[in-house]
């Protein structure tokens, strides 16, 4: 389930007055912070921090399939930081398509980061190709706090793998069935052997893979630990599908792939490269994965009172599919919401406006709506459009969600306190 953001905590930054301090990460960045604390001291009135003017830079980031790139600070992300001021950046974690071929990390770094301090990781999946990483920034002058969420785009660059030079898939003859071995005729690696080490690790679980299976000959301690690749090939680990219900025809068994110098050898023993991968699993037996659909027993609506938040039950919002289970299926709003009509919001969060939530969240009742704050006398209909996303990324057509805000009824009594005393009013 997603963990909807929490409060961010203060990082301070060095600098003081109208001195130029130079920056940590380039001559570019500091000219940039001398200038407008130049128009500090000269007298003239700076802008108040927003999106426009704290965020001076946000590319787009490419990063190499199965790799890691690190975020430019002046290409990639550079942010406007006055001396004087704190700016912290936070990466949020609650919405589910986001973070999904690889990971952003750290999960909080400073607004002037280094030129090697943040990195995006790609996992090695083939799909998608884009990825969304949602982020907060926190911006703390002397006197205000100004909070401005945004986003990083990423986009997976399909270059050959050089440490991996073999990656044939397994197969499984029939369901419940075990695949060949994992040996040398299914992986490859390329290295020297003289001055490098090179190791392999399985990183089970890693995005809920695999998904259909389990592994056999593979102990519950070597998950997540390194072993010699020459000794993993030769340990005759096999894929057996597992599923109960309907399955795809295919899953994958995530791993990573490092090569480390040898100390003997004059290295250091850290990982000179290292590399994301997965090992496909064609299960002959099963079937091609179907896109979820909306549930026909929802109503695919709400009625709310005006004013009133409003947690969405899985009587009022539900999808269906095959082969995912029903609480990780993801909504994903296509069409938002307008101005002025309300937002869909994470109850654990309620300032925090969604873009997509999992199934379980509804179940939870953890996805509520926020009606706009303006009164009316009359009857509001909005309406949301949505997709259901399953695992594997297959996604349903576009459909509606109409939500029904009621005005509030003018004659009934209204209660209130004061000095201790029920006051009611007709």
């Amino acid at each position: 389930m997603p963990v909807c953001p929490q409060p961010t905590e203060r990082r301070p930054r060095a600098g003081a007055g109208g001195r130029c301090r130079t920056s940590r990460f380039s001559a570019a960045s500091a000219l940039c912070v001398c200038f407008l604390a130049a128009l500090q001291a000269g007298g003239q009135e700076l802008p108040e921090p927003s999106r426009d003017t704290v965020l001076a830079a946000n590319n787009l980031v490419r990063v190499p399939f199965g790799r890691s790139v690190h975020i430019d600070p002046v290409n990639d992300l550079m942010i406007r930081v006055l001396p004087g001021d704190r700016c912290l950046v936070t990466v949020l974690e609650n919405d589910p398509l986001s973070q999904r071929p690889g990971v952003l990390s750290p999960k909080k770094f400073p607004c002037d980061f280094g030129p090697e301090e943040v990195r995006y990781t790609h996992h090695g999946s083939r799909s998608p190709g884009m990825d969304r990483v949602r982020l907060q920034l926190r911006y703390d002058t002397q006197t205000d706090t100004t909070i401005v969420p945004f986003s990083l785009e990423i986009q997976v660059v399909f270059q050959q793998l050089q440490v991996l030079t073999r990656n044939l898939p397994l197969m499984v003859e029939r369901l419940n069935g075990a695949s060949n071995p994992i040996d040398s005729k299914v992986l490859g690696f390329t290295y020297d052997g003289v001055s490098e080490s090179c190791r392999l690790t399985l990183l089970l679980g890693e995005g809920g893979l695999p998904r259909y299976g389990r592994l056999l000959n593979v102990s519950s301690s070597s998950i997540g630990r390194s072993v010699e690749c020459a000794a993993f090939v030769q340990a005759g680990v096999r894929y057996q599908h597992t599923a109960t219900s309907s399955s795809p025809n295919r899953d994958y068994i995530p791993m990573l792939v490092e090569l480390l110098e040898l100390p003997e050898q004059g290295g250091r023993g850290k990982p000179a490269r290292q590399e994301y991968f997965q090992v496909t699993v064609r299960i002959r037996q099963g079937a091609e994965n179907t896109p979820p659909r909306p549930s026909f027993v929802a109503m695919m609506m709400m009625e709310v009172d005006q004013f009133v938040m409003t947690a969405i039950t899985s009587e009022m919002l539900a999808a269906e599919d095959l082969e995912t289970q029903a609480d990780q299926l993801i909504f994903n709003i296509t069409s938002p919401l307008g101005p002025g009509e309300g937002q869909l919001i994470c109850t654990d969060d309620q300032d925090q406006p969604i873009t997509s939530f999992y199934q379980g969240d509804v179940r939870e009742l953890t996805i509520a709506y926020k009606p706009p704050a303006t009164a009316s006398d009359e009857e509001r209909i909005f309406q949301l459009e949505l997709q259901a996303v399953d695992a594997e990324g297959a996604a349903s057509e576009p459909f509606a969600f109409m939500l029904v805000v009621k005005p509030m009824n003018t004659l009934a009594p209204v209660a209130g306190g004061g000095g201790g005393q029920l006051l009611v009013f007709e």
